[in-house]
């Protein structure tokens, strides 16, 4: 079977704004492209049969710079959409990276396999760390027709970053940050 890899790219460009006396002032530019990357892994049993794959889900923020410097990834939340006639999602594990290694918030299996759609999504409150490329989770599917694997896409619907802080130390907070044109 072919390994599927499937990578998304996120188009960051927004400007942070804080209330000042009389106007709106600019504190940070967050620009940059943030790339997630999955690839299948086939799962075989002691008998070496095909079990099923694994798709574990990378964020790379090496592209992403919040005043010129790399965020750390605070929270995501992940959409994956699939055939249920073809595969049948399992359950979701955490990432290699310590910082997301526990199980996500996920889709229970039995309404997810009904919908094609599993949610992942995940919290972590280290202000410091991760940065850079963050594998974040694994999803465990069973393939239920040959080539099944194809139908998964990976869709990451927010990322947010860590607290961070100003050349003082201090934690920056309320942040807001322009969508469109309209306030979020």
């Amino acid at each position: 079977m072919k390994s599927l890899i499937a990578v998304m790219s996120l188009m960051l460009s927004a400007t942070v704004l804080q209330a000042g006396s009389d106007s709106l002032s600019a504190v940070r530019q967050i620009t940059g492209e943030a790339q997630v990357t999955s690839a299948v892994k086939h799962i075989r049993s002691q008998r070496g049969r095909e079990d099923g794959f694994s798709l574990p889900i990378t964020i790379d923020l090496t592209r992403v710079f919040v005043n010129g410097h790399n965020p750390v990834l605070g929270a995501y939340v992940a959409r994956i959409e699939f055939d249920a006639q073809a595969v049948e999602y399992v359950q979701a594990e955490g990432g290699t990276s310590s910082y997301f290694a526990t199980a996500p918030f996920a889709t229970n299996s039995p309404k997810a396999n009904a919908d094609g759609v599993v949610r992942l999504c995940y919290v972590q409150n280290d202000a410091t760390a991760p940065s850079g490329i963050i594998n974040v989770a694994r999803v465990i599917f069973r393939e239920l027709k040959p080539g099944g694997a194809a139908s998964v896409k990976v869709t990451i619907e927010s990322l947010a970053a860590g607290l961070e802080r100003d050349a003082d130390g201090n934690f920056i907070r309320d942040l807001q940050i322009d969508v469109d044109g309209a306030r979020k």
